[in-house]
């Protein structure tokens, strides 16, 4: 989402699925590709499709991650304080995530 910070160093942690890990090394692997020798437009069209796609996944959990109340363990008011505590974005972007996700 636009104004979200970018964080390339962000933990993964040790309780992810493999499908996560294997996301985070998909990226590590494209991020260290150079798609501007793709001169026809291709490549960035196809990133944009790929990074809608994950922003859906991305509201899905957010819900998820509300509806289950897992945030109360941080001591978080809300899912959307504790994404934005945890996960480094503004609160407008976790909120827009939950009410997206709903």
């Amino acid at each position: 989402m636009t104004g979200s910070p970018i964080l390339i160093d962000a933990p993964v942690g040790t309780d992810h699925p493999p499908e996560l890990v294997a996301l985070r090394a998909a990226l590590d692997e494209l991020a260290a590709t150079d798609l501007t020798a793709i001169r026809s437009g291709d490549a960035v069209l196809a990133v944009h499709r790929e990074l809608a796609r994950l922003q859906a996944i991305v509201c899905r959990q957010a819900e998820a991650f509300d509806r289950r109340g897992q945030w109360t363990a941080d001591g978080a008011q809300n899912s959307a304080a504790c994404v934005t505590t945890r996960a480094r974005i503004e609160r407008s972007a976790a909120r827009r995530h939950l009410r997206l996700g709903r």
